[in-house]
C-alpha cells in the first residue's frame, strides 16, 4: 500500500530541493511555491553562537596567510544574490567570502550551481580541483541537496499539485528509490572526504542541510523527513574523519526561515542574512578545531582561482567569463548533449603548474572545464581562450595528473587558442620561453646592440680606408 505523507511529501520534497542548486535542466517549478510566501513558524532553536549580525561572535584571529577553498553547490556559490552577474560568478556576499573577510583568508569559491555529491566526487579527481585542494589552508564543504532533487525530477514529482499542503502519495517503490539516493550520497560523501584527505590534512568544515520552510507547513514536515537522513550521515562523517567539524545550519535556520531564506521570491536559497548565518556557523566550527578568537581580518576579496559558471542544454549554448587575465568561453553545439548540464570554468595562476614545464617553456594560461558527472558528448565542444600573451607558436596540452598530453585539433593564433573536447579537462597553453638579453634590440635577436654597433662602425671605417687607398693607387 502506498503511504500518504501529509503536506505533499513528494511535491514538497522536490520543491524544497529543486531551487536549492540552481537548475541547468529547468527542474525548479515556481507553481509549487503558491501560498508559501511569508509563512510563519516558531519552533526550533537558534544556534548558541549568535544570529545574523552578532558581530561579537564573528571575530577570528587573522592568519598570517591562508586560503579557504569552498566546495559545494549554489548555496556556496551565492545563487540569486545581486552580485553574481546573472549567476555566472560567485557572490562576494556568499558565506565563504564572509568567512574570508572575518578571518583574513583569501577565498577560492568552487561552489557550482546544480551539483550533487556525485558531481563533486568526480570533480575532485580532476587536476584543477586537486590543485585547489592542495593549496587549501581550510576547506568548507556543503553538498547533498541535489542528490534528492535529481531523483525527484526523474519521478516527475516537480509536476505535483500546486497546493503544497495537499497530500501526495508516494509508492513503496519510490520510497525505496529515495532511500537508495540517500545511501549513494553517503558513499559519495565518504569518497569525497577520503579524496580530500589524500591531498591535504587541512581542517574541513562540513555543513549539514537547513530546512528552508517554516515549521507548521507541510513542506517543512516532508523536508525534515529526508534531511534527517542525510544530516545523520553528515554527523557520522564528522565523527569518523579527523580534523572535521560540523557547521550546524539546520538548527540555526529553524524558526527563522522568513528572515534567512528567499521565500518571498519563491526561492529557497539564502538571503544575505542567511549567508551571514552560514558564515557564523562555519566560524563557530573553526573554533572547535582550535582556531583562536581575536581581531577580525580583512581578507576574502581576491580569488587565487577564478570560476565562471553557467548552463547549456541539448539546444547548445555557451558559458564564459574573464578569468586570471584571459577571456574564456565554452561553446556547445546543438545536439551535442541529450540533457542539460551545469558547466564550470576555472583558471588558476600559471605559477601553480610551473612544475609541469620543461626548460625553455612558459605557461601562458590554464583553464579547467567540468561538467555534471552524467554528461556525455556526441559532438565536441569548443573552448576558446583569448589572451594577448599567447604567441602564434604556442601549443596546447591537457593535464592528466603530472603528465602533459598535446591536444589534437587545437588551433593556435596570436592571442587566442581554440580547443576541441568531448569531456571535462584541464588545459594549459605553453609557449617558448623568451630570453631577453640586456641591451638587445628585441628579445628574438638575443644580440646586444652596442657591440654590434661598434663592430659595424669599425667595418665602415675600414671599408672607407680601403676605398681611399685604392683611389690613391689609381691616381
Amino acid at each position: 500500500m502506498a503511504q500518504r505523507l501529509t503536506a505533499a511529501a513528494a511535491a514538497g520534497t522536490v520543491a524544497v530541493l529543486a531551487p536549492l542548486l540552481g537548475g541547468a535542466a529547468g527542474w525548479a517549478n515556481p507553481a509549487v511555491w503558491a501560498g508559501t510566501a511569508g509563512a510563519g513558524g516558531s519552533t526550533g532553536a537558534v544556534g548558541t553562537t549568535g544570529t545574523a549580525g552578532s558581530g561579537s561572535q564573528r571575530t577570528l584571529q587573522q592568519p598570517k596567510e591562508g586560503v579557504l577553498v569552498a566546495l559545494g553547490d549554489s548555496i556556496t556559490f551565492g545563487y540569486n544574490l545581486d552580485d553574481t552577474n546573472g549567476n555566472t560568478t560567485p557572490s562576494h556576499a556568499a558565506y565563504p567570502y564572509q568567512i574570508g573577510k572575518d578571518t583574513g583568508y583569501s577565498v577560492v569559491d568552487l561552489g557550482v550551481p546544480g551539483w550533487d555529491s556525485q558531481d563533486l566526487r568526480t570533480a575532485l579527481g580532476t587536476p584543477n580541483f586537486a590543485r585547489a585542494i592542495r593549496s587549501a589552508t581550510v576547506i568548507t564543504l556543503d553538498i547533498g541537496s541535489n542528490d534528492l532533487l535529481r531523483l525527484a525530477g526523474q519521478l516527475h514529482l516537480l509536476d505535483a499539485q500546486k497546493d503544497p499542503t495537499a497530500p501526495v502519495t508516494i509508492s513503496p517503490e519510490q520510497q525505496a528509490q529515495f532511500a537508495q539516493a540517500i545511501e549513494t550520497f553517503g558513499a559519495n560523501l565518504t569518497s569525497i572526504l577520503t579524496t580530500i584527505r589524500t591531498q591535504t590534512q587541512a581542517p574541513i568544515i562540513l555543513y549539514n542541510l537547513y530546512n528552508p520552510f517554516p515549521a507548521g507547513t507541510g513542506l517543512n514536515t516532508v523536508t525534515e523527513r529526508f534531511e534527517q537522513a542525510e544530516n545523520g550521515i553528515i554527523a557520522q562523517a564528522v565523527q569518523s574523519v579527523p580534523n572535521v567539524a560540523l557547521a550546524d545550519v539546520h538548527t540555526r535556520f529553524a524558526g527563522r526561515q522568513a528572515e534567512y531564506v528567499r521565500i518571498t521570491e519563491k526561492d529557497v536559497h539564502p538571503t544575505v542574512a542567511g549567508q551571514t548565518v552560514l558564515a557564523e556557523a562555519g566560524e563557530s566550527a573553526l573554533r572547535t578545531l582550535g582556531l583562536p578568537s581575536g581581531g577580525a581580518g580583512d581578507g576574502g576579496a581576491d580569488d587565487a582561482i577564478g570560476l565562471a559558471a553557467g548552463s547549456v542544454g541539448p539546444g547548445g549554448g555557451s558559458v564564459g567569463g574573464s578569468l586570471n587575465g584571459s577571456r574564456v568561453s565554452l561553446t556547445v553545439p546543438a545536439g551535442a548533449i541529450s540533457a542539460g548540464t551545469e558547466v564550470d570554468l576555472t583558471s588558476g595562476p600559471t605559477s601553480a603548474v610551473g612544475s609541469l614545464l620543461s626548460k625553455g617553456q612558459r605557461a601562458v594560461a590554464e583553464v579547467g572545464v567540468n561538467f555534471m558527472a552524467f554528461v556525455r558528448f556526441s559532438k565536441p565542444y569548443t573552448l576558446t581562450i583569448a589572451n594577448p600573451s599567447i604567441p602564434a607558436d604556442a601549443a596546447v596540452f591537457q593535464i592528466t595528473g603530472d603528465v602533459l598530453t598535446p591536444v589534437a585539433g587545437a588551433k593556435v593564433t596570436a592571442g587566442q587558442v581554440e580547443i576541441p573536447g568531448t569531456a571535462g579537462g584541464d588545459y594549459i597553453v605553453i609557449a617558448p620561453e623568451v630570453q631577453t638579453v640586456p641591451g638587445a634590440t628585441a628579445p628574438e635577436t638575443g644580440l646586444p646592440v652596442w657591440p654590434a654597433a661598434v663592430f659595424g662602425g669599425m667595418l665602415m671605417i675600414a671599408g672607407t680606408a680601403l676605398v681611399a687607398a685604392g683611389r690613391r693607387k689609381r691616381a
